[in-house]
């Protein structure tokens, strides 16, 4: 009875991982551009002592602009729907 279930397990698991690898943002990438995952910040300065340069990386962390994208076990679902959903163009002017 153990061994009924065992193919249904492979089939399970390769659907599911189908699904998880098909959901890559950056296939919508066009050419040339790239997915930007954030910015590291590195202060190679020695004049000025470890509490001060973790201030200012924290300082300068804060005002990185944009922010990346939001992740979820590896993925950006927010933006994965952002990209999925249909442009809607208004050409009445209210919005």
């Amino acid at each position: 009875m153990k061994n009924n279930w065992q193919p249904f397990r492979y089939i399970f698991a390769s659907a599911w991982a189908s699904i998880i690898l098909s959901c890559s943002n950056t296939k919508y990438l066009k050419e040339g551009q790239m997915l930007y995952t954030g910015a590291t910040i590195n202060i190679k300065n020695d004049t000025i002592s470890k509490k001060e340069k973790k201030a200012l990386q924290s300082d300068l962390e804060a005002n990185l602009t944009p922010k990346p994208n939001s992740t979820f076990l590896g993925l950006r679902p927010k933006l994965f729907f952002y990209n999925i959903a249909p442009v809607v163009h208004l050409s009445n002017g209210y919005f």
